[in-house]
């Protein structure tokens, strides 16, 4: 699958990739974002859910439901373990936001 094409996510879609990120928001802290390493945690994760969701959203079958359903949760719990190994750290690469 290309991701460089443009994409229009429908409207279940929408609801799907709202619940995971919601998910992802409750494991990841504050701050992890701007560990590096956590990206790298979860890039290869995250590219196993989005290929999933882009054939449940080619083909809602029980076989899709599925596979999706194992790569969100493989997803989140990336986010989950890469916040583990930063708190594990001391919390490394976190700075105060500051308003502008």
């Amino acid at each position: 699958m290309n991701r460089a094409e443009p994409y229009t996510v429908s409207p279940a879609g929408r609801r799907i990739l709202d619940k995971v990120m919601a998910h992802v928001r409750m494991v990841s802290p504050a701050g992890l974002g701007h560990w590096s390493p956590a990206w790298e945690l979860v890039h290869e994760p995250g590219d196993r859910f989005l290929d999933a969701f882009r054939l449940w959203e080619e083909e809602d079958s029980p076989g899709t439901r599925n596979a999706l359903q194992k790569a969100a949760g493989a997803f989140v719990a990336a986010w989950r373990d890469a916040a583990r190994q930063w708190e594990a750290q001391g919390r490394p690469g976190t700075r105060e936001e500051v308003a502008a």
